[in-house]
């Protein structure tokens, strides 16, 4: 959306100028919010700074030394069994990676029982048509790690200028003990860094592995606008339902 800085919106108008009844938002970040959000919840995200790889492991050794040493014992655990580390920053089989890496994010999904963000075909088209397409601003890459012949993992990421945002990391299961993610997510932002990337947004939620990079936490937002209407009625009840059942439907 694009207004004048420092413009009051209000929702209905703006609502009704879009042809919306409800708009419904996740993963909003709250500094410099433009949106009239009135009703929702907050989270956290966690972003990296990265000026430079080498200070920003550098200073990782500081507040996390046995994590870096990991990671770097995990890598030539790999090298040793399986052979040659080979990162791509952007892959050069796109098609293939990106069927392998839908096929087993959905399969995540699956066993963990979060809802499948990829589950509706114009969800896994959407990701084929951004990395066809071409431009600074908004630029999908699609990054993948072997050791050898051997797939370690995989990660679908959006671009813009010196912002690198993680989407949808994937990895090996047979090779979970080795850590793959984190082996990727190290070469990852030692490329991205590379490139001119100076931050690395984890997005939404704070996991357990993502504090490990020594991030720092921003607020996000999560709710929807509305306007006073049958059909905004309608989905507000739609809604609550599916809060309601969703927990009976994981047990």
């Amino acid at each position: 959306m694009i207004g004048s800085a420092g413009h009051s919106l209000d929702q209905r108008e703006l609502l009704k100028r879009a042809g919306l009844s409800v708009f419904s938002f996740d993963h909003l970040p709250l500094q410099d919010n433009t949106l009239p959000i009135w009703q929702g919840t907050v989270s956290h995200g966690i972003r990296v700074e990265v000026p430079n790889f080498n200070h920003y492991v550098a200073d990782l050794q500081k507040t996390n030394k046995k994590f870096v040493k990991e990671v770097e014992r995990h890598t030539n655990q790999l090298v040793q069994r399986y052979g040659e580390v080979n990162f791509q920053w952007q892959s050069a089989r796109p098609g293939v990676e990106l069927e392998r890496l839908i096929d087993r994010k959905r399969s995540q999904y699956i066993k963990s029982g979060a809802r499948d963000a990829l589950k509706l075909p114009w969800a896994r088209q959407l990701l084929l048509e951004l990395l066809g397409a071409q431009d600074k601003n908004c630029e999908a890459i699609l990054s993948t790690l072997y050791c050898g012949d051997t797939w370690v993992a995989s990660n679908f990421a959006l671009r813009t200028e010196q912002l690198l945002h993680i989407w949808f990391p994937v990895f090996n299961r047979d090779l979970r003990r080795f850590g793959p993610g984190h082996v990727l997510f190290f070469k990852l932002i030692e490329s991205a860094a590379d490139r001119g990337v100076r931050i690395v947004d984890f997005g939404g939620g704070v996991s357990a592995y993502k504090k490990k990079y020594s991030g720092i936490q921003y607020p996000l937002f999560k709710g929807c606008l509305r306007r006073i209407n049958l059909l905004s009625a309608a989905h507000r009840v739609a809604q609550s339902l599916s809060w309601k059942i969703r927990p009976l439907l994981s047990k």
